[in-house]
């Protein structure tokens, strides 16, 4: 998710075609993800308040570890530097349901919106292993 070239974007990782993604794949992804929004907020991202504004990840049985270590492994960075811990809800994948049309590309219609997303400034390091 993010707020760039005028564009708010939702991220969505797609599984390989039987439904396996690798969990090693999600390193890049998740560095992106933890990287692009304040993920220690709880139920908000900035002004924006409600479950609508929770931070989530949801993985399938294989991504679940990798996701989980990820977390943890940015709370502490983010502990470091005097912040809150990944407050991020990581549970399993079930049915997507893209948001009403009027949010979607919502800074492309609205060019001077609101966009309540903005990182950290926290480097999430990432470990993990290329199967």
């Amino acid at each position: 998710m993010g707020c760039r070239d005028s564009e708010v974007t939702n991220t969505r990782a797609e599984a390989e075609p039987h439904g396996q993604a690798m969990a090693s794949d999600l390193g890049p992804l998740l560095k992106t993800f933890f990287e692009a929004h304040d993920p220690t907020q709880g139920m908000r991202q900035q002004n924006d308040i409600g479950t609508q504004y929770r931070s989530g990840i949801y993985v399938t049985p294989d991504q679940a570890e990798t996701a989980k270590r990820v977390a943890d492994e940015y709370s502490k960075a983010l502990e470091a530097r005097g912040l809150d811990p990944v407050t991020t809800e990581i549970k399993p994948v079930g049915p997507f349901y893209y948001a009403e049309d009027y949010h979607q590309q919502y800074l492309h219609k609205v060019p001077n919106g609101y966009c309540g997303l903005k990182g950290t400034g926290v480097s999430c390091a990432i470990s993990y292993n290329r199967a």
